[in-house]
């Protein structure tokens, strides 16, 4: 294995940015695999896969070739048969959990994606949706365990390439299945796709749920400086190599456009908008709530005037290309608009960081950005200052300034 460890990336002073060629495809056992040989100890990644209190389940770890080209190969062997679960299931064993926070929120990320894709494929709701392979102890494990490993690394955000997907059918617990299979390709809107060989399964239902929730895709590599590469193996032998990519570096902040005023990170995003008239206060606030839960990263509202001197008001969201087709459906739903506006934008922003602090014998998540001579800005997560101030009677105010302070010391 080769790469960067835990320890460098927590002296880092800002976060990492990863960037997974897929050139045969992607599962979530292959990301598992490169995220190891990226650098991941396998003995931090066990101690935090104890973090999940489940037992009936043992991690092998083992180099191999793939055409002549080295990887890690992951595999996660349960004592017994899995029985279907829900997403309620997966989400109070995640909750039930030591997880941290940050840790607990991508993984929670990668099933609600995934639920939201059956249900669209099954004509059902998201609570009616039964994980069959998905829900096994197994994938549960692969999906933790990335988690585990990119904030371990310190990667803050994954970029990914075009992705191979071909025709052919696929066998699971619903019976035969066209390739892609149908959850896969609904989890793949707005991704680049690219012919790959026929009749095979390149990117599995796991693997695209965690692109939809945790990558943006990118035709060409980020600016970067890159520090390690890690390579994951898939189970089996192809012409070529059945392996996933992951190179780990800084952001490129030697880039004179975007350096000049500031250790920046450049990306692109959409955004989104519809006119609406004729519509309450109160539907307002719920669509704005609405797209912020499908995806967005950002969702306002602006008073306008319309034709005839009407009032009327402007819906706008932020997101990535991923979730603008998401954010789409919303509005047509909810915002009872024949049309919308989408424009790509060019996005700037600095890395955010995301620690625990201790206040009291309580810990807060608190997440600060660093720019030119010091941190520019620490502000700790409000539901956990509220719950510290809860249950210790000690004043929100003071609870807040506490986790500030110490995020600043660190």
């Amino acid at each position: 294995m080769r790469g960067i460890g835990p320890e460098a990336a927590d002296k880092s002073g800002t976060g990492r940015i990863g960037y997974l060629d897929c050139f045969s495809g992607i599962a979530g056992d292959m990301l598992l695999g490169a995220i190891i040989d990226a650098g991941l100890d396998p003995a931090s990644l066990r101690a935090g896969l104890a973090s999940l209190k489940v037992s009936g389940f043992s991690l092998q770890v083992k180099d191999v070739t793939r055409a002549g080209v080295g990887g890690t190969r992951v595999e996660v062997v349960t004592d017994e048969p899995q029985s279907a679960r829900r997403l309620g299931d997966i989400l109070a064993l995640l909750e039930a959990s030591s997880l941290s926070a940050a840790v607990r929120d991508r993984a929670e990320a990668v099933f609600t994606a995934l639920a939201r894709a059956e249900a669209r494929v099954h004509r059902c709701s998201v609570e009616q949706v039964h994980f069959h392979e998905v829900g096994a102890l197994d994938a549960i494990v692969d999906v933790v365990g990335a988690a585990v490993g990119l904030a371990a690394l310190g990667i803050e955000h994954l970029y990914c390439s075009s992705l191979p997907v071909a025709p052919g059918t696929v066998h699971n617990a619903h019976g035969e299945l066209p390739l892609p299979a149908p959850a896969t390709l609904e989890l793949l809107r707005q991704f680049p796709l690219r012919s790959g060989p026929h009749g095979a399964e390149l990117v599995t239902p796991t693997g695209a749920a965690m692109l939809a929730a945790w990558a943006t895709p990118a035709p060409d590599w980020p600016a970067m400086v890159l520090e390690a590469v890690g390579y994951g193996a898939g189970s089996r032998d192809l012409p070529t190599p059945n392996l996933v990519r992951l190179a780990v570096g800084r952001p490129n902040f030697g880039d004179r456009e975007v350096s000049a005023a500031g250790p920046w990170i450049r990306d692109q995003a959409v955004l989104t908008e519809a006119n609406l008239d004729d519509v309450t206060p109160q539907a307002v606030a719920y669509l704005v709530e609405t797209m912020l839960e499908g995806g967005a990263l950002d969702a306002w509202a602006t008073p306008i005037v319309m034709k005839k001197g009407r009032p009327g008001v402007t819906l706008t969201a932020l997101t990535m290309e991923s979730q603008a087709g998401d954010v789409a459906d919303i509005l047509f739903r909810e915002g009872a608009t024949p049309g919308l506006r989408q424009f790509s934008v060019r996005r700037f922003r600095l890395p955010v960081e995301e620690v625990l602090v201790p206040v009291g014998d309580k810990e807060v998540r608190v997440k600060r950005v660093r720019g030119k001579g010091g941190f520019l800005r620490v502000w700790a997560e409000y539901e956990d200052c509220r719950e510290v101030a809860r249950e210790t009677g000690t004043p929100l105010a003071r609870v807040l300034a506490a986790a500030c302070q110490a995020a600043s010391e660190g």
